[in-house]
């Protein structure tokens, strides 16, 4: 993409009909359009509903400008979640509202979870930051045009390692209904190795590793796969055991199977002017790493509260404090003065947060918390954001809610 900042990138991504930062591409919906005659009632957590109406009608009125059917919010404060809640349909045709117990696909915040992940092997002195990352992995990973410059872990996780995403090769590969039957490693095999059965001239970048911001989502799933080979535990298995696990999000996975389908919120296209909304289904793609995830925004809301509490959540550590500090920390000066380890610095409808929004088909998502307060907030749809005001107004909703944590 472009020397930007996430939310600029975001212009290309409407351009293209697309959501956010992220995967830029979407595949066509399959299923016929829907009609939204009414709205069910908003749905609270048990864990605290002080929310005013005038909250409540913030966010109802909101999610009609951006068109989503769906949406769930949290917020964290204090290192606590204090505050879920779920508005409209998971399931049109169904009949099925939204709880916040409703898991929904989090699109690129799926990968503030590699970044965990390799973080957590760093410490374990299993993995180096600076070290190339063909010694971890079966196969060579060079850029052709600068083969004397080593590709590291800390250029994958700050979207600087010259690794390209080559919008077209993933056309054919979403995969309906259940989950990718490719491989991470044969993707990301045949994707960077020159000649292999995904390769393209333009997988890789013009400039040398290290001398250029390019948000990738490929590089971010070849960071994921150093952890499953330095390991040798699938990535998705890891996550389940030493990131999901600890914090009690047993319904969190980053694959399909296993899930159940009638706790899911269903995808959405808006049909423009109609009123009505097309189905993606539920789908996967092989480089399943980088925004694939799926979850509730309560069981989110502990991970992130892990963040704004230095590494731990109710006495659970997932990271040391210095590292929580080092992936949150400005790493790449005027490349991108944002960007962290995958985690980025941006204004998002109000004080600077740290955090990651996503976009995908069917898919817009936000989760970011302000590290000066320590408050956080949490904002997942099902549905896609394709103008400037639609999305600006899922921002305005992660907004209210970042203004009103200190009262929920």
């Amino acid at each position: 993409m472009f020397v930007l900042a996430p939310l600029i990138l975001l212009v290309a991504g409407l351009v293209w009909g697309l959501t956010g930062t992220n995967r830029a591409r979407q595949a066509p919906p399959p299923a016929p359009a829907i009609p939204v005659v009414t709205l069910p009632p908003a749905v609270p957590s048990t864990i605290n509903d002080v929310s005013s109406a005038g909250l409540d009608a913030h966010i109802q009125a909101k999610m009609k400008v951006a068109h989503v059917p769906g949406l769930a919010a949290g917020v964290v404060h204090d290192g606590e979640v204090v505050w879920a809640k779920g508005f409209g349909w998971a399931d049109i045709a169904r009949r099925r509202p939204v709880t916040p117990d409703t898991g929904f696909m989090l699109a690129s915040i799926s990968k503030t979870f590699i970044a965990t992940a390799v973080m957590q092997q760093v410490e374990a002195g299993n993995l180096s930051l600076s070290a190339d990352v063909g010694a971890y992995l079966p196969f060579p990973v060079r850029n052709p045009r600068h083969p004397d410059d080593p590709i590291t872990l800390y250029q994958l996780l700050t979207h600087t390692s010259s690794v390209r995403d080559h919008d077209p090769v993933w056309d054919d590969l979403y995969t309906y209904g259940h989950d990718s039957a490719m491989s991470l490693d044969s993707f990301l095999e045949g994707y960077l190795t020159p000649g292999g059965i995904l390769w393209n001239a333009r997988d890789y970048s013009r400039f040398a590793p290290g001398r250029k911001y390019d948000y990738s989502n490929v590089g971010a799933d070849l960071a994921a796969y150093v952890v499953e080979a330095a390991t040798g535990v699938p990535f998705d298995q890891y996550c389940a055991t030493h990131v999901f696990a600890p914090l009690g999000m047993n319904t969190t996975s980053y694959k399909l199977e296993g899930l159940d389908r009638g706790a899911l919120a269903m995808p959405y296209r808006y049909v423009s002017g109609s009123g009505k909304y097309r189905a993606y289904g539920h789908y996967s793609y092989p480089d399943y790493p980088c925004g694939q995830a799926r979850t509730s925004v309560s069981q989110l809301g502990r991970f992130l509260a892990s963040y704004t509490s230095g590494g731990t959540y109710h006495g659970v550590r997932l990271l040391k404090p210095a590292t929580v500090a080092e992936i949150l920390r400005p790493q790449i000066g005027a490349l991108y003065p944002g960007q962290g380890l995958i985690w980025y610095r941006e204004k998002v409808g109000g004080p600077k947060v740290l955090g990651h929004q996503g976009g995908d088909s069917g898919v817009c998502t936000f989760m970011f918390f302000d590290q000066k307060t320590g408050d956080g907030a949490i904002v997942l749809t099902n549905s896609d954001v394709s103008t400037w005001k639609q999305w600006y107004a899922v921002e305005d909703v992660f907004a209210k809610l970042i203004a009103e944590a200190p009262r929920l």
